[in-house]
């Protein structure tokens, strides 16, 4: 979820529950619609998940599709929990937004009120609460590396990396999307309320809003129902689901880190349009088009998450996945345009794999998009990744991510070496250069 929209989300919501929706009901019509879409894409192994529908508070279709583990070929079913992603920080949100109410916590507060030592830009200025809320206190996105996310780590661990690698900007200067951030909060949270995180959003969240089935748990402990993540990738190059790698979400505490059904979620934004959580609404923000769906989005390690709202027809749409797929975004869309009572567009499917001549080592190294993220380009065995996502050939100079469908192409200084991304899109390119 990008952050900035979590004020928004809560006045959205609220607005729900001004008064029932006059708008058109949703018939048997709409849920043929909606299986004729989705099953399709289940049978070719794009979709696996559960989709989940409400019109004015009340559920008017929640179905299931694909496995929750792929290997032993266990359906997803209603019950099945999922991991949310970021929006995790949803949640981080709303306890940060009960502490202000309470006075116990002030978006003001210098970070360093509530952890020593906790470091300042090269100018000496300070990070806030309220530059951790909204990513703007300059620390990375990630500060783990992938081998120490396949363990255990606590809240003070990631806070001790960042004490160790410092902030990456001038507090305030700028905005960089920091799941990091967000765990830097969950430890705050815990310093102030002096226990785990866990138990924090299970009597501030999960319980006053009858998310009966949500929970932040590592990986380790055995948690019933939770489906396996996975990816779209490739197998003996052929298009193929294969697994999400070795994680534990724990390196994600307030930022990534809960599981939940369909059903969680579909309780909080119930509980929200209540004001059942003691969450005051920020005044003087943005107004928003009740017309338009608003949206908020998480992803994490084989898992994808949307809960969206449209005020003007009552509707809300939760939608969990365990795959990552190009499929999944378009599912969301196509449902959208069908809710809103416009016309379905057509579902793009992934390309078959084609073979190149591009040199892997030509290509392996870092890229820096336009918000001066760092972009890695790796090869694990004979595969390409960008990130933690594989590419492949669709022609000699095409490349294909199918978690997303995003092409891209690669371009060669004189010395036959790659100096930049060159991101295809429908409006043009983007040009990502190379920084090593």
């Amino acid at each position: 979820m990008k952050s900035r929209a979590l004020l928004v989300f809560l006045i959205v919501v609220c607005s729900l529950a001004k008064g029932l929706s006059q708008a058109p009901k949703f018939d048997n019509t709409s849920a043929q619609k909606i299986d004729a879409l989705v099953k399709p894409l289940d049978s070719k192994k794009l979709f696996s998940g559960v989709i989940l529908i409400a019109q004015d508070s009340k559920v008017v279709y929640q179905k299931s599709f694909g496995f929750a583990n792929w290997e032993h070929q266990i359906p997803n079913t209603t019950n099945t929990k999922f991991g949310i992603g970021s929006l995790t920080k949803v949640l981080t949100g709303i306890v940060v937004e009960q502490l202000i109410k309470e006075k116990k916590l002030n978006l003001d507060d210098l970070i360093e009120k509530y952890i020593v030592g906790f470091p300042k830009s090269k100018k000496e200025r300070a990070p806030t609460i309220k530059h951790l809320y909204n990513h703007r206190a300059g620390i990375a996105h990630r500060v783990t590396t992938p081998q120490e996310e396949t363990r255990f780590l606590s809240t003070t661990d990631i806070v001790n990396k960042i004490k160790a690698q410092g902030l990456l900007f001038k507090p305030g200067s700028r905005r960089l999307y920091s799941s990091a951030g967000y765990t830097v909060l969950a430890r705050i949270i815990e310093i102030i309320e002096q226990k785990p995180f866990a138990k924090v959003l299970q009597e501030r969240v999960f319980k006053p809003a009858k998310m009966t089935n949500a929970s932040d748990t590592p990986q380790r402990p055995l948690l019933p129902n939770r489906a396996s993540g996975y990816f779209l990738g490739t197998h003996l190059n052929q298009l193929s689901v294969v697994n999400a790698p070795l994680k534990d979400l724990s390196f994600l505490v307030g930022a990534g880190s809960v599981f939940a059904t369909a059903e969680d979620l579909f309780h909080l934004l119930e509980a929200l349009k209540q004001s059942s959580l003691n969450t005051p609404i920020w005044k003087n923000t943005q107004k928003r088009n009740p017309q338009q769906w608003q949206g908020w989005t998480g992803r994490t390690n084989g898992y994808e998450a949307y809960m969206d709202v449209l005020p003007a027809k009552g509707y809300s749409l939760i939608i969990l996945t365990n795959l990552r797929s190009v499929a999944t975004w378009q599912v969301r869309k196509q449902i959208r345009l069908l809710l809103n009572q416009q016309a379905m567009t057509q579902v793009l499917l992934p390309p078959p794999v084609k073979s190149s001549s591009i040199d892997h080592e030509k290509i392996i190294g870092q890229y820096k998009n336009n918000r001066g993220a760092i972009i890695r380009i790796n090869n694990q065995n004979g595969k390409l990744f960008r990130q933690e996502s594989e590419f492949y050939p669709i022609d000699n100079q095409t490349y294909y991510i199918p978690i997303s469908g995003t092409k891209m192409k690669f371009r060669f200084n004189k010395k036959g070496k790659a100096d930049a991304i060159i991101q295809i899109r429908s409006n043009g390119e983007v040009v990502l250069p190379r920084v090593n």
